[in-house]
């Protein structure tokens, strides 16, 4: 006997709060994190210069995940938290 198995995930309750955006970009600081993948740096350092050329966003920070499946380490998130107002995160895929 066959089993058929449905390939559908359930979709998880998404009740959290968001994070209230920015008022504005000018002069803020932005943090780069890349999952390591194909085209992700690429894709951040063109961001990051349209930002910086349109909005004076500096870059403080920049980090690669060495396994892009993994969590980002909480001494990580805690140093992007330090010097940087907001993240841009690439997955490259």
């Amino acid at each position: 006997m066959v089993e058929l198995v449905s390939p559908a995930a359930e979709v998880p309750d998404r009740t959290g709060e968001r994070v209230p955006g920015l008022p504005t970009l000018e002069g803020r600081r932005a943090a780069l994190l890349s999952n390591g993948k194909w085209n992700a740096d690429a894709l951040l350092a063109e961001l990051a210069a349209l930002l910086q050329r349109r909005h004076g966003v500096a870059v403080s920070f920049r980090f690669t995940k060495r396994r892009y499946n993994h969590e980002l380490e909480p001494d990580t998130r805690e140093e992007v938290l330090s010097v940087a107002d907001f993240a841009l995160v690439a997955i490259g895929d």
